[in-house]
């Protein structure tokens, strides 16, 4: 623009109709006193939120910020009565003008908080959960991996589609025994449900072999190096998952780890897997006696096929088959309580029972338990489901 010199470098006639100097690259506007001052590169909310010149509304809270002038048709800040491009004075608003610019204000108003509530599987704003797996990963383990690799996603929605939607993040530390590939591999919190599924695909079942694994050496990582939240509002929950005693003649004590983590208000649940009522039972249940948590088999399931031809369903907890009588969802809630509600019974050893059909693997429950675990917290927090 001719006439137009810039207060930085003095050049004239070197301002452009972006009011940009050609010279020395300065943006500038027209101030309320109608003199070029230093345009700012950014738009502060009041809510703290730095938004970009060309946004109308803040990202942050979506309170309406900068309005169309009608003279250049350029976003400005609201209240201005100077156009800062032209240095021209703004018409005055008539009662129309004013009613639509409320209309415009209520309207994005509503949209923020019509959308307020995450979408499912978004961390919300609700009770503060933090959640570590600390899984067995030995060779024996595959089909209790293989059930939350498979689930993951569908359980973190679930407990995200809480109301007030809690603010979960997960943890994971994978542990084997001493001699293997890995002793714990730790997976730190995180509220991003991507990088955790990322964290169980890249886990797989191997080593192992003998009884004993590094449950305490676990126990121990699950504690110190998973970057749990300091703020004593979080509720803090700590899963054990294995099919195997820990050891108890190599470094660490695995009873000493879980006082460890009941002083820093860590909750230690034990969940007991296909094998562990052979060795490891009655240290898992301490594990979660000290531990002020639950102890619980997983339940299995298996299509079998009975002697008169039909098909049907075997579920194998803590070493005791029962025969379901239906084949529906129910079973994942366990077999235990399938029995107290008379949709089982227990299979007597001595007879022949049915025989698996052909084909048919073991379904396991493992992500249920884990679900319904953590969305019973969240309800003793305030969340409805």
């Amino acid at each position: 623009m001719s006439g137009l010199v810039c207060p930085i470098c003095g050049t004239s006639g070197r301002v452009d109709e972006s009011l940009r100097c050609q010279s020395c690259g300065t943006c500038w506007e027209f101030g309320e006193d109608r003199r070029l001052r230093a345009a700012s590169e950014s738009t502060v909310c009041p809510c703290g939120t730095r938004n970009p010149p060309t946004r109308p509304d803040c990202e942050g809270c979506g309170r309406v910020l900068q309005e169309r002038c009608p003279l250049c048709g350029s976003l400005h800040p609201l209240g201005r009565r100077v156009c800062p491009r032209l240095g021209q004075a703004l018409p005055r608003r008539g009662p129309a003008r004013s009613l639509l610019a409320l209309a415009g204000v209520l309207l994005v108003a509503l949209a923020t908080w019509t959308f307020a509530k995450p979408p499912v599987g978004v961390p919300g704003s609700g009770p503060r959960l933090d959640v570590v797996f600390v899984l067995d990963a030995t060779g024996s383990m595959g089909d209790e991996i293989d059930a939350v690799k498979q689930h993951l996603r569908a359980m973190i929605a679930r407990i995200q589609a809480g109301s007030p939607a809690p603010r979960v993040r997960f943890g994971l530390v994978a542990y084997r025994d001493h001699g293997d590939e890995f002793l714990t591999r730790v997976f730190e919190l995180s509220d991003d449900p991507g990088r955790v599924e990322a964290a169980v695909r890249r886990l797989e079942a191997d080593g192992g072999g003998d009884t004993p694994e590094a449950v305490a050496e676990a126990l121990h990582a699950a504690i110190h190096q998973v970057g749990w939240d300091p703020d004593r509002a979080t509720s803090r929950m700590l899963f054990l998952i294995g099919d195997a005693a820990p050891h108890q003649d190599l470094g660490l004590d695995f009873r000493a780890q879980v006082r460890a983590a009941r002083a820093r208000g860590i909750q230690v649940h034990a969940l007991g897997c296909s094998g562990i009522q052979d060795s490891g039972e009655a240290e898992f249940r301490e594990v979660a006696d000290l531990g002020e948590g639950r102890f619980e088999f997983l339940t299995y399931r298996q299509e079998v096929v009975r002697a008169d031809g039909s098909a049907g369903h075997v579920l194998y907890q803590g070493g005791t088959a029962y025969e379901a009588s239906d084949a529906d969802a129910s079973w994942r809630r366990g077999a235990s309580r399938l029995m107290r509600e008379g949709k089982a019974r227990a299979m007597s050893t001595s007879s022949a029972g049915p025989v698996p059909a052909a084909s048919a693997g073991l379904e396991n429950n493992l992500d249920s338990v884990l679900t319904e675990s953590v969305m019973d917290e969240a309800r003793k927090m305030g969340v409805s489901y």
